[in-house]
């Protein structure tokens, strides 16, 4: 299984995405891929990233 830690010599900013990795799947929140887009799209807007 694959996990941020693998890229972390080559990629300056990585997301843990729920349901990936070592987070745990929410059992009440459908995790789909625009849902996944949006968290993404969030923080980047809170790390001031165009």
């Amino acid at each position: 299984m694959l996990s941020s830690r693998d890229f972390h010599d080559v990629v300056q900013l990585a997301f843990d995405r729920p349901g990936y990795g070592y987070s745990e799947r929410s059992k009440n929140v459908k995790v789909t891929r625009i849902f996944q887009a949006c968290l993404i799209n969030k923080a980047l807007k809170e790390l001031s990233i165009d």
